[in-house]
């Protein structure tokens, strides 16, 4: 009663129907909406139950390659390779390459999807709004590429502290007798604390380079969308 003594939900007085058919199959909207949603469930579960998968294969076999690969060296690659380092840095690295291989690369096609179909409806309809929106786009490719840079360049940094820091508990360790003997273990200590305190500050500048990215991409839907609203009402005036 209240929306009819307001009149029209829609400023173009469009009818919404409630029902929609499908071919011979018809159903009321909601109906429709919740088989989607059922189905979108089900895709997804299957989909992610699949990547995961073949992601744990591929984690075996990067695993593999890479014992192969460090046993094919030369002497001569040993000495600008420290031997105690290597542990850290395969469980860095597989660390990094098993976030690649995750569900996200499959997330990124499914909002690529979104994304052209979503462009592909507004120019449809609006185009001028369209264009306002469009215009708004490139915080979504900083806050991207922000990402993306703290987390190629500022990753290595990160590596190389652990990696320093767990070569010299590897070397400490395995000769803690010698150490304790000539009472370097203060000496010892510290040395692990600076290589930990390298990867500290390299962690908390990519924390901040990535939430700054985070931040521009998250907000940037807001900002797009506020910009097509406010055009989009100037439009109805």
């Amino acid at each position: 009663a209240l929306l009819d003594s307001l009149g029209s939900t829609s400023a173009t007085g469009v009818h919404v129907p409630e029902t929609f058919s499908l071919g011979s199959w018809e159903m009321p909207l909601w109906l429709w909406f919740v088989c989607l949603g059922l189905g979108q469930w089900m895709l997804c579960t299957v989909y992610n139950g699949l990547t995961d998968t073949a992601k744990e294969r591929m984690i075996v076999r990067y695993k593999l390659a890479y014992v192969k690969a460090i046993l094919r060296q030369d002497i001569g690659w040993y000495d600008t390779n420290s031997p105690l380092q290597l542990s850290t840095r395969i469980g860095e690295g597989l660390k990094t390459i098993e976030e690649a291989l995750s569900p996200k690369a499959v997330i990124l096609f499914e909002w690529l999807a979104m994304a052209v179909t979503g462009w592909a409806l507004c120019f449809k309809y609006e185009w001028r709004v369209a264009l306002i929106i469009l215009a708004c786009s490139p915080l979504v490719l900083l806050g991207g590429a922000l990402m993306g840079y703290a987390q190629l360049n500022g990753q290595k940094s990160v590596v190389d502290g652990y990696a320093e820091a767990g070569a010299i508990a590897t070397e400490v360790l395995g000769a803690v007798r010698t150490v304790a003997s000539l009472g370097l273990e203060t000496l010892s200590a510290s040395r692990y604390d600076a290589a930990l305190h390298k990867a500290q500050r390299a962690g908390i500048k990519v924390s901040l380079l990535v939430g700054l990215g985070m931040a521009i991409l998250f907000s940037s839907p807001n900002v797009m969308m506020g910009a097509g609203l406010m055009y989009g009402t100037s439009l109805l005036k």
